[in-house]
């Protein structure tokens, strides 16, 4: 039985700035690092069976330097650069003969998983999209924009666990719901980076201007649309946990951590009536563990 871990002495986080283009294969950061302690993810890795936690902080950190390259208040023109690097390497990733340390890690964690490691070029057009600052007009479009979204979680389903139609179905569904939460969360601070992820149907449906979306104090309008997010979010997550109903394999423990934990942040949004504007919410520590702990017990 899974017992509560106690916090370790010393905590470890990685450290991955945006790289210069010319110095893309010789930075060493160090990619057996967990990632931020406290964090999501970190609980997300803390619960993976042992022999998997080298890749998930792989897969993690991975994200997180592509994330922080999309993000950097750079030219646009750099940013693309780096972007187009990194699909480069993630061929070269797949082909077994990557140069970033982080893909080395990657590919020394498991090294026969080849075409596995696809789905991150998805995640590399997403983000893409979301250095464009790409708007969607309807529902059905920020469907698509899911579709590249969850690479991350098929990725890492698809390197931890054999090949199953259901075990894509789940990574697929769960990777499109953390994403959903996550859109809910970071409402005006995407909003104020000029990043509008809430179809542009809906906005005009409840009359709200786009810039509203910027405000501290969150309009009814503005509520009801994100209450719209979050049922689509839930409803991923439900065909997410039907496809692992029949229990999936261990290795897959931390996206199922990593989901549960998004829900449980969901939960804590909706019961304060989405007022995303005035705070950006977080689980404290403790009910992190807790979640996290009840959820790998399950699994």
């Amino acid at each position: 039985k899974l017992r509560p871990p106690s916090a370790p002495a010393t905590l470890h986080r990685l450290n991955c700035p945006p790289l210069k283009t010319a110095d893309m294969a010789k930075r060493s950061p160090d990619p057996a690092a967990s990632p931020p302690a406290g964090s999501l993810r970190w609980f997300a890795w803390l619960f993976a069976p042992p022999s998997a936690r080298p890749l998930v902080a792989c897969a993690f950190a991975l994200d997180l330097e592509l994330r922080m390259i999309s993000e950097a208040r750079v030219d646009h023109g750099v940013t693309h650069l780096k972007l187009q690097w990194w699909r480069e390497e993630i061929q070269r990733l797949v082909q077994g003969r990557p140069r970033h340390p982080l893909t080395q890690a990657a590919h020394a964690a498991a090294p026969d998983a080849g075409p596995a490691w696809r789905p991150i070029e998805d995640l590399l057009s997403s983000l893409e999209l979301d250095l464009a600052c790409s708007t969607y007009e309807t529902e059905l479009e920020l469907d698509r924009y899911f579709e590249l979204a969850d690479g991350l979680l098929r990725m890492m389903s698809a390197v931890l666990a054999p090949a199953d139609a259901h075990l894509e179905t789940f990574a697929r569904a769960a990777g499109q719901a953390v994403r959903a939460i996550e859109m809910i969360r970071d409402l005006r601070q995407d909003a104020v980076n000029g990043r509008i992820y809430l179809p542009l149907a809906w906005l005009e449906s409840e009359g709200i201007h786009h810039g509203e979306l910027r405000l501290k104090d969150t309009s009814a309008g503005v509520r009801r649309c994100l209450a719209r997010l979050a049922a689509r979010a839930r409803e991923q997550s439900r065909q997410a946990c039907e496809a692992m109903t029949a229990g999936g394999p261990a290795e897959l423990r931390s996206q199922m951590v990593f989901l549960g934990l998004h829900l449980a942040l969901l939960d804590r949004i909706e019961r304060e009536q989405f007022t995303v504007g005035r705070q950006r919410f977080e689980l404290s520590p403790m009910r992190s563990l807790w979640t996290a702990w009840r959820l790998a017990r399950q699994h």
